[in-house]
């Protein structure tokens, strides 16, 4: 059986088991580019699908001036509803989350939708670090 030595917390023992889980103590680059696809594409594309972008409303956009000078709209088609359908662009959306730092969400999202960005803004840089430090430490050999 194995002693743990008393001095160590929970946390700190939490935070080396991630360590080595999500990259083999920076010795498995694909352990941490992994992680990353299954944030990016599973976990945040999904639960952006479903609910991190608002319903389907109807939007309008100019189309075209009228003879007396007013602005004469169009209707422009609902967003898909949430789920299946939004799948595609929630992954696009997670994606460029994930690896853009300096730029905002171009879409609107719901409070859900923002707290998922927020994480994805985290996550995706820290990973990322992790599979560098991996292929230096690979390179450096």
């Amino acid at each position: 059986m194995r002693r743990r030595d008393p001095g160590t917390s929970r946390s700190e023992r939490f935070v080396l088991w991630m360590y080595w889980l999500l990259s083999g103590y920076a010795l498995r680059a694909w352990r941490a580019l992994a992680a990353l696809a299954v944030v990016v594409v599973v976990l945040a594309g999904v639960a952006l699908a479903f609910w991190g972008f608002p319903g389907g409303t109807p939007t309008f956009r100019p189309a075209a001036l009228a003879p007396g000078g007013a602005l004469v709209y169009e209707r422009q088609p609902a967003q898909p509803p949430s789920g299946p359908a939004r799948l595609p662009d929630a992954i696009r959306f997670s994606a460029r989350s994930a690896t853009a730092l300096l730029r905002g969400p171009d879409r609107p999202l719901t409070p859900v939708g923002e707290w998922l960005e927020i994480g994805l803004r985290f996550a995706g840089p820290v990973l990322l670090g992790l599979a560098v430090v991996s292929v230096r430490g690979r390179v450096r050999r």
